[in-house]
């Protein structure tokens, strides 16, 4: 993040920054981050920690496996909403049903058992 604040770039893309970072420092980048918006300068924040989203964002947009889902201003976009957006279902759906593709049976195993190591 150095070099870009060193060439002045318009657009910083950050990748989960905060993953390695403690809250000393995570409270750092946050300021930042405002110093680079208040600058005029575009900042591309990827994250699942919904709290730092919803605390830095303006706009928040979606995309899952390559495809746009979504964009929605963060006071527009209830919580709810962008977490079915990530995951692609709603989130009442914990465990939603699934139907396996099982395939040919390879290897089946019956009565087998392991001594206990311990005597």
């Amino acid at each position: 993040m150095q070099k870009a604040l060193a060439f002045d770039a318009d657009i910083v893309v950050m990748d989960e920054p905060t993953s390695a970072l403690n809250k000393p420092e995570v409270e750092q980048l946050f300021k930042i981050i405002e110093q680079l918006k208040d600058e005029g300068k575009g900042v591309i924040y990827i994250s699942h920690k919904m709290n730092e989203i919803y605390r830095i964002a303006d706009t928040i947009e979606v995309l899952r496996d390559g495809k746009f889902i979504g964009k929605e201003t963060k006071e527009n976009l209830p919580e709810n909403k962008l977490i079915s957006w990530i995951i692609g279902r709603e989130l009442t759906q914990q465990f939603p049903e699934r139907t396996p593709n099982l395939g040919q049976e390879v290897l089946k195993v019956e009565g087998f058992s392991v001594p206990d190591p311990q005597g």
